[in-house]
């Protein structure tokens, strides 16, 4: 009967459950062994170790109205893990006839950080009564494709009559790649290069007081690129829309990440209430375009620390587990696409020449040969390379830009190969990391200033690409001997 006294296996039973939970409960309480202060080091919440406050999270909207938001003083302050702040009965601002003001953190010709954006009815609304202190929106966004894209700003009072009394949220930092046309690898990069400007501070290891970007929001791509198959046909594979990086590239570097696509913003758009974005950083190579600058140069104009890049670098070779390798020989990573069937590409006899000389560089030197396509070498192989190297080299290309990602050095350099014409995509990146940068047009080399400026910077054409060397291999050779 459940009256009778206990048994001593009973008591002891009872007595070890105590213990295991007090002991369970002990680990995972701050401080404890097992606290989430001690996980993911480099991501964790710096700011709590630097002294500094977090901005307070627009959740508390719902209980202290919009007045909250004016405790952002400094536009380097972060607003981390605000989403996990929250908790399931704050799924709403609300904001009653106050709604909170836009504001504009970092701006330059397509690429900047807002707070405060709303999302409602086929429109994107800054909400400010000082509509001069903000970009013409055309430098913001100019890719608007369909009736779902275009923006405007409006007053705090017909804000408050054409968005209601409260808002369902998109919480903690939103990265917005606004372009209607074709995709780019720079993507990530732009953004990010945009992002850190709020941090001025991000130190030589990596670490920076910015709150973990939450989606990276694509508003004009479709989840696939390929046609709908039947709908009985359920199991047919289908093409994933391109968006310009690796799929893997992601998850790696960025696996707090989410990704969605122009499905999602529809749906935002057709619901009843409106959706309010705490942080977004917005990117429209469109728009840097059309105010006369290359695709992601004002991205770069924005003030960073040095190390800007670090976090996103480190957290990938970390993930590849080449971050904390020690090697005594020099790495070399030469990105090849001799096996690709259009395209420019090596003459046979210089791509074997190459390799030849390569691989008398000596015994204090290692060469990784890797190619473009992942069939031939699969990613990891070839990032694992690539973060390792201190000098990367290949044919032109996108593919050349995973050359952000290598070993910084004084000795770090990258060596772009082309035919007639010449891009200055990669050029512009490495410049802003402080790699050097060399670019090959067939035999003739254009180093960095102030020596020989590349050509103007036109379309590349394909075809087979000449090239020296004797000549790269001793530029090779240099690189090296630099401290």
């Amino acid at each position: 009967m459940w009256t009778d006294p206990l048994t001593r296996r009973e008591i002891g039973l009872l007595l070890f459950s105590v213990i295991l939970l007090s002991l369970t409960y002990g680990l995972r309480s701050p401080g404890g062994l097992l606290s989430d202060a001690d996980e993911g080091a480099e991501w964790s919440n710096p700011a709590v170790e630097l002294g500094l406050e977090p901005i307070p999270s627009v959740h508390n909207l719902t209980r202290r109205g919009s007045h909250a938001l004016d405790a952002r003083a400094s536009r380097a302050e972060p607003i981390y893990h605000s989403e996990l702040q929250a908790t399931m009965d704050e799924a709403l601002i609300q904001w009653g006839t106050d709604v909170p003001e836009s504001k504009i953190l970092a701006q330059s010709p397509g690429y900047n950080v807002l707070d405060n954006v709303i999302l409602y009815k086929n429109k994107v609304y800054i909400v400010s009564d000082k509509p001069d202190s903000f970009p013409p929106l055309k430098t913001i966004v100019t890719s608007t494709g369909d009736a779902r894209n275009e923006w405007q700003i409006i007053s705090k009072a017909e804000a408050a009559k054409t968005l209601g009394r409260h808002a369902g949220i998109m919480r903690g930092v939103t990265w917005m790649a606004a372009d209607a046309w074709s995709v780019h690898n720079s993507t990530l990069f732009a953004l990010w290069r945009t992002y850190a400007t709020l941090d001025p501070n991000i130190g030589a290891e990596g670490r920076s007081v910015l709150t973990r970007p939450t989606r990276l929001l694509f508003p004009q791509i479709r989840v696939y690129s390929d046609s709908n198959p039947p709908f009985q046909e359920y199991w047919i594979r289908r093409r994933r829309a391109d968006t310009g990086f690796h799929p893997f590239l992601l998850k790696a570097a960025f696996p707090h990440l989410s990704t969605l696509y122009l499905e999602a913003w529809e749906d935002y758009h057709k619901m009843e209430v409106p959706y309010f974005m705490e942080r977004v950083v917005v990117a429209d190579r469109r728009a840097a375009l059309d105010a006369g600058r290359s695709t992601f140069g004002p991205a770069l104009d924005l003030p960073v620390s040095k190390y800007w890049w670090e976090p996103v670098r480190r957290m990938l070779a970390q993930y590849l587990g080449t971050y904390e390798e020690k090697s005594n020989k020099r790495i070399i990573t030469y990105i090849q696409r001799q096996h690709a069937t259009t395209g420019s590409r090596l003459r046979p006899e210089d791509h074997t020449a190459l390799l030849d000389a390569l691989s008398k560089l000596g015994r204090d030197v290692e060469v990784h040969v890797d190619s473009e396509d992942d069939e031939e070498t699969n990613w990891t192989r070839r990032m694992s390379s690539v973060t390792r190297s201190e000098i990367v080299l290949g044919v032109h290309g996108g593919q050349l830009m995973d050359a952000v990602f290598m070993k910084p050095s004084a000795r770090s350099a990258l060596l772009e190969f082309f035919p007639a014409g010449f891009s200055a995509d990669r050029q512009l990146a490495m410049q802003a990391l402080g790699i050097s940068y060399h670019a090959w047009q067939n035999k003739k080399a254009y180093t960095p200033p102030p020596a020989t400026a590349p050509p103007q910077n036109t379309e590349p054409n394909d075809g087979m690409i000449t090239i020296d060397v004797n000549a790269v291999v001793a530029t090779i050779r240099q690189q090296l001997e630099r401290h």
